[in-house]
């Protein structure tokens, strides 16, 4: 019987070792990562998302950024900083406005940027999702 009591205290730790090592990591970009020229090719919930498409994000090493059309004309330019601790990066003049935004890192690698901007819209939270691929 004392086996029997053994066994089934090794599953019982097995069991609870196996459900704490699937638990989501956190995401921990590499800040590496971030500079360089992003073009956007969609965002997620606006409804005019056609006249923002093809946009490129420049994140320079000198941490400073610059946001222009298709055409090479400005949007916004600032400077960029990683806060680490909210996985978040902020731009001094947003993306499309002209005051700092933060946006949430929702996906990185050397391919793909996600970006996700919460707001507040006639007093609900709102959030758009701004996806870029690598250029260079």
């Amino acid at each position: 019987m004392k086996n029997k009591g053994n066994i089934l205290n090794v599953i019982v730790l097995l069991v609870l070792f196996i459900s704490c090592s699937k638990e989501e990591e956190p995401l921990t970009p590499n800040i590496d990562l971030l500079p360089g020229i992003w073009q956007l090719t969609e965002i997620v919930n606006i409804s005019d998302e056609d006249k923002y498409l093809n946009t490129v994000l420049e994140l320079k090493e000198t941490y400073k950024y610059s946001n222009t059309e298709p055409s090479g004309e400005l949007i916004t330019s600032g400077k960029w900083e990683y806060l680490n601790e909210q996985e978040t990066l902020e731009l001094s003049s947003g993306i499309f406005i002209a005051f700092a935004t933060a946006y949430q890192i929702k996906t990185i690698n050397s391919e793909t940027l996600i970006l996700e901007e919460h707001y507040t819209l006639g007093g609900k939270d709102a959030y758009l999702e701004y996806h870029y691929t690598r250029v260079r």
